[in-house]
């Protein structure tokens, strides 16, 4: 679950994907591997800094297991393997195992409408199925999501009451229509085995799977209890490090509630995948990538994600909760695991890179950003323009100096480096786009950008590239916009340092806003504005931000 951190808003932005023209294919023993794998990993988590626990494995030979950084920064300790931190929504795969045991002893059915299980529920006359809840096609909306959540993170809440919640709200979508990644679903799971098993669910989860799979140090999340080997969690803003918002542990659930250890997560893995918890024939449907209703396939499945990965399946979750950030992956053909659990949610480079640079480096195809080609401005120019992905989603592609950047409606800025023939790729990243020309000028016509979860294709445009230039206004006004506003889901906060605007949304660092006019301001990293409304006597008392086709409003406090 990502409490701390609010997805596509500000600086929030950070997808990592598969690059395959950055892929060298290096032989590699186990030590070598170690070695190199822990000189990255020593490099990204500082002795002074949070850190994380590190578990990789191949054939199962342990390659490395290793902690890096600091449990607690307060008292000097710093972390070691053995652990305990909080997993986020990797809790989302015990939740669907545990679904997946009761629909193998036929007392759940993943085709059944959910009020066979919850009948007080109200579906409003939508048929919203056990399935659509794992795999996040339902349409319920997401409590997380909502301007209530941040003001009840502190409030513990009996399940029945955190179903309250969000049970009258409009429905974002048709139950199969589309996916987005709900955190309502899997609290309803939750509570569904809860009414079938007789138990609460943490004792479910310990008894019928941490029992069975040995997970000795996994435990159902209580911020008041007494966890021995528990790492704190930290977070960042622009003042440095700070320790973690507290949440109440209530309120995750079954969605994200679990804490663990990288030894215990791979007995997780290998009791699932040796059949010890479920039947092959369930383990596959709920590896197996969803549909939505018109057939198309989403990388989603079931408390897993199933993604292409250099030729291989790559089986992966992440989990982001206050003073967490954490990733696991599975690459079943090669039997390689990673897992990186990190105690920060200000960390540059995510624990999902991190995994993934570790997979290809076990794969014997090191990630590697050598070789950078310097294109002339000349060069450089014959890409730039405006390329179109759908009627309201562009991508544009400039030019700064010989630095080329790409930046897709509403997403960061982000600069591409070149590796061969009309070929970039973004750093500590795994996507990369190539440029399409026509074949009987040689004019850029297109760009293809690659990725994990796919790729899209736009067409070059002829319109013109939007500029954004600030003005020169009466810097006096800023003291007036500065204060915390409330967004839908997130607060914002605008503040002054060294006679500069900043804005800083929850759990980011400031950035920069630069005046269009007194009331109207720009990002200049992100395509994103914001405009300050006033009243009549001249009182701010709204902030609107505008990002991508989206527009938020938030009410000053």
């Amino acid at each position: 679950m990502n409490y701390n951190i609010k997805k596509e808003i500000l600086l929030s932005i950070t997808t990592f994907f598969l690059c395959t023209t950055l892929i060298i294919a290096l032989p590699g023993n186990p030590e070598q591997q170690k070695a190199e794998i822990d000189e990255y990993l020593s490099s990204i988590y500082r002795p002074n800094m949070p850190g994380a626990a590190v578990l990789a494995v191949k054939n199962g030979k342990i390659i490395l297991r290793k902690g890096y950084g600091q449990a607690d920064m307060e008292l000097n300790v710093p972390v070691n393997p053995e652990m305990v931190f909080r997993i986020g929504s990797i809790t989302k795969q015990f939740t669907s195992v545990g679904i997946m045991m009761l629909v193998e002893e036929g007392k759940v059915k993943l085709e059944d409408l959910i009020t066979v299980y919850l009948p007080e529920y109200p579906l409003k006359g939508r048929k919203v199925t056990v399935w659509h809840l794992l795999n996040h096609t339902s349409g319920i909306k997401s409590y997380t999501s909502m301007p209530e959540f941040r003001k009840m993170m502190r409030t513990d809440m009996e399940v029945d009451k955190l179903i309250d919640v969000f049970k009258d709200q409009p429905f974002d979508f048709e139950p199969g229509e589309k996916f987005l990644y709900n955190n309502s679903g899997y609290v309803l799971l939750g509570a569904i085995i809860e009414k079938v098993s007789g138990q609460k669910y943490a004792d479910f989860v310990k008894n019928r799977i941490f029992n069975i799979a040995g997970m000795k140090n996994s435990i159902y999340g209580e911020a008041a209890q007494v966890i021995r080997n528990r790492a704190k969690g930290y977070g960042r803003n622009d003042k440095g490090i700070v320790n973690s918002s507290y949440i109440s542990m209530t309120l995750p659930y079954a969605a994200g509630s679990l804490l663990s250890t990288v030894d215990d997560l791979y007995k997780w893995n290998r009791s699932l995948n040796e059949g010890k918890l479920i039947s092959e024939s369930s383990l596959r449907k709920v590896y197996k990538r969803s549909k939505l209703n018109n057939g198309k396939e989403i990388s989603y499945a079931c408390g897993f994600i199933n993604i292409d990965f250099n030729g291989y399946k790559e089986i992966h979750h992440g989990g982001g909760i206050n003073g967490f950030i954490t990733n696991k992956l599975y690459i079943p053909e090669e039997d390689i695991f990673v897992v990186v659990l990190s105690n920060s949610t200000g960390n540059k480079i995510s624990p999902q890179f991190v995994s993934q640079w570790i997979a290809t480096l076990l794969l014997g195809k090191p990630y590697s950003e050598d070789n950078i080609k310097l294109l002339s401005e000349k060069e450089l120019d014959e890409y730039v323009g405006v390329y179109e992905i759908s009627k309201d989603d562009e991508r544009m592609v400039t030019r700064e100096g010989n630095k080329l950047y790409t930046q897709r409606t509403g997403s960061m800025k982000l600069e591409g480096f070149n590796k061969s023939y009309d070929t970039f790729f973004y750093k500590n990243s795994f996507s990369w786009f190539t440029f399409e020309r026509d074949k009987k000028d040689g004019k850029v016509i297109a760009i293809t950008m690659h990725s994990l979860g796919g790729k899209d294709f736009a067409k070059k445009t002829g319109k013109k590239i939007k500029t954004r230039k600030a003005v020169s206004i009466d810097r006096s006004i800023y003291k007036k916009l500065t204060g915390r506003y409330q967004m839908k889901g997130f607060m914002i906060d605008v503040l002054i340092d060294s006679g500069k605007l900043m804005i800083r949304a929850t759990g980011q660092s400031a950035v920069e806003i630069l005046p269009l006019s007194e009331l109207r301001y720009f990002v200049n990293i992100i395509d994103a504005e914001i405009e300050f409304i006033k009243d009549p006597a001249g009182n701010i008392t709204d902030l609107i931000l505008y990002q991508g086709n989206e527009k938020i409003e938030g009410r000053k406090l």
